[in-house]
């Protein structure tokens, strides 16, 4: 029983460990920092550790894998204690007693994920509560760790390999932070916390969020003249333009403005679709960065986005893409469309089509995103369950959301309120 008893209390401690090790190589020493006032002494010890990474990690590796081997035996042995009682023959025992020891083993590497998965999502809360235990074990461990790192690095170096150990990269979230506070503390060459933001959410965005959707786009028919073309071209503000034959739905190529400028000298020698380039199509899921690239190898300035059905969804210019890191870019035939922001009646006028984040990001809302849509107006076809009617009125995320126009098929404009009482979060107005 007492064999069981610290077979059970060294796996904890391994747990205990394990949780450590994952807490402390993942939190920043920005967010240690940020505790110094609640927990002095606790932080103290964490920045000591984390100072020096290769003999903290060493520690507690070192003691986890220790009480992971005293487990195992203590198992060993409980199990050959209950063998013996029972009268198993002293070669079956023994072999009994190996198995134990090494399921013991197999089951606490097993367990060691749990640990390791609480500790990552949340490794600032772990990390101080089990600054004591590890602060004790780096301690005590320290000389023979130190120890061991140079023997280990003496072996190395005669036989001309280069340093036992790299320390890991800090996380991308610390590296994050860190650039944001130098972004507004604004000093010289500093970069803007736009511009930070974007680089770092670049990577997680789909060609469906950054694309123009399909209602927005404007195409030039197959069988459209040359002088036709040009003029929707010059009309729209655009270089390029889809080409469809019949609907938006059958994309034959794309059409360049300087392809048909040079040939308009002789209109009637001219067949749209034999200065048509093909088009490069993506699916509405490629990550933005894999999109970039292709869009570089292919020399392509635009792909079509469509959907798993193959259907049209709409486009991505390069111009889309840099907009995502480094903000709106505006030229003389963009139309004005300015940020949504609130008006002396504390009001907003905002086109259901704006993007939920925009909208939070401008006006400092909370509206959710995460319910798949994207848009404002996405959002309030799913708290309707339906196409709101013009006067529907919606409070979410303490404001208040009046369909101000629509059409047969979406929302067009939302006036956007601070809720000035408290219904639920998400309700619709009787």
């Amino acid at each position: 029983m007492l064999e069981l008893l610290a077979a059970g209390a060294a796996l904890a401690g391994r747990a205990l460990l394990q949780a450590a090790d994952t807490g402390l190589l993942a939190v920043g020493e920005d967010d240690l920092r940020g505790e110094e006032h609640h927990y002095p002494l606790r932080t103290r010890w964490l920045l000591e550790l984390k100072r020096e990474p290769e003999s903290t990690a060493a520690a507690l590796r070192g003691a986890s894998s220790a009480l992971l081997a005293f487990a195992a035996v203590a198992c060993a042995i409980v199990v050959g204690d209950i063998l013996f009682r029972a009268g198993v023959h002293s070669n079956s025992r023994s072999t009994l007693q190996l198995l134990a020891g090494l399921l013991a083993g197999a089951i606490a590497l097993i367990i060691d994920l749990a640990p390791r998965s609480l500790a990552s999502a949340r490794p600032l809360a772990w990390s101080l509560a089990l600054a004591g235990p590890a602060y004790f074990v780096c301690v005590v461990l320290r000389i023979p760790v130190r120890l061991l790192l140079k023997l280990f690095d003496a072996l190395l170096l005669r036989r001309g390999a280069t340093a036992r150990y790299t320390p890991p990269p800090p996380p991308l979230q610390e590296i994050e932070k860190i650039l944001s506070e130098e972004a507004r503390g604004g000093g010289p060459g500093a970069p803007s916390p736009e511009l930070v933001h974007g680089l770092f959410s670049f990577a997680e965005r789909t060609a469906k969020e950054v694309m123009v959707p399909r209602t927005r786009v404007v195409g030039v028919p197959i069988d459209a003249t040359p002088q036709q073309a040009i003029d929707l071209l010059a009309e729209e503000g655009h270089t390029r333009m889809p080409v469809y034959d019949g609907d938006l739905d059958h994309i034959k190529g794309v059409l360049h403005a300087k392809d048909v400028i040079p040939l308009l000298a002789h209109p009637e020698l001219i067949v749209l679709q034999d200065v048509v380039r093909p088009a490069l199509f993506v699916p509405w899921t490629k990550p933005v960065g894999e999109l970039l690239r292709e869009m570089q190898q292919k020399r392509s300035l635009i792909a079509l986005v469509v959907d798993e059905y193959g259907g049209f969804s709409g486009i991505v210019t390069l111009e889309d893409i840099l907009e995502e890191i480094v903000g709106e870019i505006r030229d003389e035939h963009d139309k004005e469309g300015p940020a949504p922001q609130f008006g002396p009646d504390g009001t907003a006028l905002v086109r259901a089509e704006t993007r939920v984040e925009e909208v939070n990001h401008a006006l400092g809302a909370k509206l959710p995103s995460d319910g798949g849509f994207e848009t404002l107006g996405g959002l309030l076809n799913s708290t309707a369950g339906a196409i709101p009617q013009a006067g529907d009125r919606f409070y979410i995320g303490g404001l208040e959301l009046t369909v101000v126009q629509r059409d047969d098929r979406r929302v067009r404009m939302v006036r956007v309120a601070r809720s000035k009482s408290s219904p639920p979060s998400a309700s619709r107005a009787s």
